[in-house]
């Protein structure tokens, strides 16, 4: 997928000036901030393959259809910035890995995100602004709450509390096509790495039908995996 690059001066100059200022500007974790959370997801070409819907469903909540545009900078590959269907910006911070997690079939980084949201209001740029790239998604998801009893799964149009939230989604980008699989879990600080690897645990407890592979190479976030298209 070819995306329009921001100029190379551009990003140099973010790097020898801007960088210092996102880390003054930006909050960084104290109380009150940013939410944090644990996430792992794997990126891979084509369509949604039809047996992945059969095989973790039902699906109980609607089926999400939204587009959100993503500013494209392979020079910060840690820092993500989205439009998430023009009415909210949302801010993302790499803090670290929480381990490596081994599925049939692959595995993937554990990554540490801080996110920050903001209402957007009509401060949304226009959808073929450069150096943005608007992706239109087709999600499905189910959320996962660990209790000491174990999993119960709840909506996910439910707020609030600690929880793993799974995502099957399909990704249409300047004419391509792409499916993505991933677990992200929120909550208390305690709760996002056992959240995850129960919910993993429970969903990806043997190998994928048609022998489909969720391999390391495939496994990245959103800002990384466009950095590098």
């Amino acid at each position: 997928m070819a995306v329009k690059k921001t100029a190379r001066r551009r990003a140099e100059g973010r790097q020898a000036g801007g960088e210092q200022v996102r880390a003054q500007t930006l909050p960084t974790g104290q109380a009150g901030w940013g939410s944090r959370s644990v996430e792992v997801r794997w990126i891979r070409r084509g369509p949604l393959p039809p047996v992945l819907i059969d095989r973790f469903g039902p699906f109980r909540d609607p089926i999400e259809q939204r587009a959100d545009r993503y500013l494209v900078d392979r020079w910060t590959p840690g820092f993500g910035v989205k439009i998430r269907d023009a009415v909210q910006l949302d801010l993302k911070a790499y803090r670290g890995s929480a381990g490596y997690l081994r599925v049939p079939g692959g595995g993937g980084p554990l990554e540490v995100w801080e996110k920050w949201t903001f209402p957007l209001g009509e401060m949304s740029p226009e959808r073929e602004t450069e150096g943005w790239l608007a992706l239109d998604k087709t999600r499905r998801k189910r959320a996962f709450e660990l209790t000491p009893q174990g999993l119960v799964e709840r909506s996910v149009l439910e707020e609030g509390g600690s929880r793993c939230t799974f995502e099957l989604t399909e990704v249409v980008g300047e004419g391509a096509l792409w499916w993505t699989l991933g677990f992200e879990a929120s909550g208390a600080a305690e709760t996002l790495e056992p959240s995850l690897r129960a919910c993993v645990g429970l969903l990806l407890e043997r190998p994928l039908p048609d022998g489909i592979k969720l391999p390391s190479k495939a496994s990245m976030s959103y800002t990384r995996w466009l950095g590098q298209r």
